[in-house]
């Protein structure tokens, strides 16, 4: 279940950091989200220049997705999409949002049978580009 952090000492008293953990074992990494000192120059991030468009976090189950949409909801972050299905493979299920410079976040969970799905179209894929 993702969790709001709170530094020990008064130096970032309102700056809450988001881990992201599943029981004692983190979810495939650690990912840490906090604010930035007052004063850093804040040049809001766009999808649409050259670079990263978006960075997505694979969770292992719906659950995981629903219980990160819960949290960005109770921290005020500002959710894109709620946790929904989505249209890119079978059983997709996604939330998106924002941090506070607006680099756009996923967490999705695909289930086997959109896997089976990604596999089939990388096979086709791969026999359309074959030479023989």
């Amino acid at each position: 279940m993702p969790e709001i952090l709170r530094p020990p000492d008064d130096s970032h008293r309102d700056a809450p950091i988001l881990r992201v953990a599943a029981g004692r074992r983190m979810v495939r990494g650690r990912v840490h989200v906090r604010h930035g000192s007052r004063g850093a120059g804040r040049r809001r991030f766009s999808q649409w220049r050259t670079g990263l468009h978006h960075l997505s976090f694979r969770a292992r189950s719906r659950e995981e997705v629903d219980s990160c949409c819960l949290m960005l909801k109770e921290i005020g972050a500002k959710i894109i999409f709620p946790a929904e299905p989505g249209p890119f493979w079978p059983g997709y299920y996604s939330v998106v949002f924002e941090d506070p410079d607006g680099t756009r976040l996923e967490m999705n969970y695909i289930p086997e049978e959109g896997w089976q799905a990604v596999a089939a179209a990388a096979d086709a894929i791969a026999k359309r580009k074959s030479p023989l």
